[in-house]
C-alpha cells in the first residue's frame, strides 16, 4: 500500500513537471516580437519599413559618382574602396564594394512589408497611410534594383518572396531591357503614391515623386550610355556561355 502511494506521488510530480515545462517552452518572450506581432501595431510596422530603409548604402567613394579608378577621387581618405583598388589591394577575398547581399536583403524585406502591411488594424493605421508606405517600399525596391543593375548587371526579377524549398536555379538573370522596365515600373508605382514634397520635416529623407523621376532619368541615361551597352554585351555573353 505504501509503495502504491509512493508511485502515485512520483507519477503526479512527473505529470506536473511536464505540464509546467510545456507551458514554459510555449511561452512567447515579452522582449521579442513574432512575425505576426509586428503587424498588430502601427509603430512596429513602421519600424519594419525603417529596416528596409536601413539597407540603403551610399559609399563615400561611390564609383559611379566619383569616377571609379580615378585616383584623384578621394585624395584625403586613404581607406576608401577606390584607394584600395588603385593600390592593388582588391582580390577575391577583399572585395571592398560588396553590396550584393545588402540590396537583396532590402528587396526581400520590401516584398514582405508590402504583403503584410494590410494586416495592421484599420483603427491604428489609415488606408491612405498604408498606401503611402507601400509606395515608399516600392521606391526602395526599385532603388535596390537600380544599384544592382549598375554594379552587377542584369538581375533576377522577384515580385514575391522565396520559400526555403524553392531552388535558386528557377530564378535566372533577366534580360537587360526587362531589368530597366522593372525599375521604371516600380518608380511609376511609387510616384503615384508619393507627394511632390513632404509637409513635415519629420519625413525629410523619404522619397518624393521627383526622386522617382530622377531615378528613371538616371536609368534611361545609363541604358543609353556605353556603360550600359557594355553590361548588356556581358550579359548576353554570359547567357550564351551558360
Amino acid at each position: 500500500m505504501h509503495k502504491n502511494i509512493q508511485r502515485c506521488l512520483i507519477l503526479g510530480a512527473f505529470v506536473l513537471g511536464v505540464c509546467s515545462c510545456s507551458k514554459y517552452i510555449n511561452e512567447e518572450p515579452d522582449s521579442l516580437l513574432t512575425t505576426s506581432m509586428i503587424w498588430q501595431t502601427a509603430s512596429t510596422a513602421e519600424q519594419y519599413l525603417n529596416q528596409v530603409y536601413s539597407n540603403i548604402t551610399v559609399a563615400p567613394d561611390d564609383a559611379f559618382h566619383l569616377g571609379g579608378c580615378d585616383e584623384s577621387s578621394c585624395p584625403i581618405v586613404s581607406g576608401v574602396a577606390v584607394r584600395q583598388m588603385i593600390s592593388g589591394n582588391w582580390s577575391a577575398q577583399n572585395n571592398y564594394d560588396y553590396y550584393w547581399p545588402t540590396w537583396w536583403q532590402g528587396i526581400r524585406q520590401s516584398l514582405v512589408f508590402e504583403a503584410s502591411i494590410g494586416s495592421v488594424p484599420a483603427d491604428l493605421m489609415s488606408d491612405s497611410l498604408k498606401a503611402q508606405h507601400v509606395a515608399e517600399s516600392e521606391f526602395l525596391r526599385g532603388w535596390f534594383y537600380w544599384n544592382l543593375l549598375r554594379q552587377y548587371g542584369p538581375f533576377p526579377i522577384l515580385r514575391t518572396t522565396l520559400s526555403t524549398s524553392q531552388s535558386y536555379n528557377d530564378f535566372t538573370q533577366a534580360p537587360f531591357d526587362s531589368c530597366v522596365a522593372e525599375i521604371n515600373r516600380l518608380m511609376d508605382l511609387a510616384a503615384a503614391g508619393l507627394p511632390t514634397h513632404w509637409q513635415s520635416s519629420a519625413n525629410y529623407g523619404r522619397p518624393t515623386k521627383g526622386a522617382c523621376l530622377s531615378i528613371k532619368a538616371q536609368v534611361a541615361l545609363w541604358a543609353a550610355s556605353p556603360f550600359g551597352t557594355a553590361i548588356l554585351c556581358l550579359a548576353i555573353l554570359k547567357i550564351k556561355m551558360g
